[in-house]
């Protein structure tokens, strides 16, 4: 799910300008390592303790850190309720999954 997510936004960024959407994958890149290194920093969502969310632009990035891996669930929009049990059924294969650095 979080590859889809990142392709619309992705596509949709590169509608209004290929330089604005290449600024968003980088920067996008190190949230990811921030979050990767840092996993405990960012606060639990309120209807699943497991899930993390992290406010990156206007977007929010949902993850979960199981064992010593930090998976990327979603990333989508402020707008969007993602406080809602449906939200976060993903198949499993469709995140995206990182070690934990020591």
């Amino acid at each position: 799910m979080v590859r889809q997510d990142f392709k619309e936004i992705y596509k949709s960024l590169n509608k209004l300008s290929i330089h604005v959407a290449r600024k968003f994958k980088k920067q996008l890149k190190r949230k990811l390592l921030f979050i990767q290194e840092n996993p405990y920093f960012y606060q639990c969502i309120e209807i699943d303790k497991d899930k993390r969310r992290c406010f990156f632009l206007k977007y929010v990035i949902i993850y979960k850190i199981e064992d010593s891996k930090v998976i990327i669930l979603r990333i989508v929009s402020q707008k969007i309720n993602y406080n809602q049990k449906r939200f976060f059924k993903v198949k499993s294969g469709k995140e995206l999954e990182f070690n934990k650095r020591k």
